[in-house]
C-alpha cells in the first residue's frame, strides 16, 4: 500500500481554498465471480483519492471494500424510510438524523417482527399522526404476517 498527498489548486476563484487530496494504492484481488476472466492468483492496483487525511491507510481501504453495503445502506434510508433530504448541513445535526432513522428501522423491526418496508412504515406514520387507528395498524401487521405464512 502506498500513498502521497497533492495539493488541488482551486480553478482561480479568490473564495476557495486549494484542497489537500490524498491518493492511496491499494493491491486488490478481484473477486473470482467477476470481471469475466479467471484472474488466479492475479492482483492488480487500485487508486483511491480521499480528503481523509487523518485516517488510516487500512481503514480507507476497508471503507472502499464495503462501498456497495454502504451503498444500499443508504438507498434504505432514502426510499424505505422516506429520509431523501437532511434537515441539518452541519455533521451533529446530520449524524442525528441517521440515528433517528436506524432508530426507525430497528423499532419497525421490534413492533411487526418482519424487514421494515415502505409500507409499514407508512402506517406507523399515519398512525402516529392519527390519520390511522390502532384497527388498522394491527390488520397491517396481520397481513404481513399471513404474507410470510404462505
Amino acid at each position: 500500500m502506498s500513498q502521497g498527498i497533492w495539493v488541488l489548486p482551486s480553478h482561480g476563484e479568490p473564495k476557495c481554498q486549494d484542497h489537500l487530496v490524498r491518493r492511496i494504492t491499494v493491491k486488490i484481488t478481484p473477486h473470482p465471480k467477476r470481471g469475466g476472466r479467471r484472474w488466479e492468483g492475479a492482483t492488480q492496483d487500485l487508486v483511491v483519492a480521499t480528503n481523509l487525511l487523518d485516517v488510516p491507510a487500512e481503514v480507507i481501504a476497508l471503507i472502499y471494500q464495503h462501498r456497495w453495503q454502504i451503498e444500499l445502506f443508504f438507498r434504505f434510508l432514502k426510499h424505505v424510510l422516506g429520509c431523501r433530504r437532511l434537515f441539518s448541513q452541519d455533521p451533529q445535526g446530520v449524524q442525528i438524523q441517521t440515528y433517528c432513522e436506524m432508530i426507525d428501522c430497528l423499532l419497525i423491526s421490534l413492533i411487526t417482527g418482519k424487514k421494515p418496508t415502505l409500507r409499514t412504515y407508512e402506517m406507523l406514520c399515519f398512525y402516529f399522526s392519527g390519520l390511522a387507528d390502532e384497527e388498522d395498524l394491527i390488520n397491517h401487521i396481520n397481513r404481513l404476517q399471513s404474507h410470510e405464512s404462505r
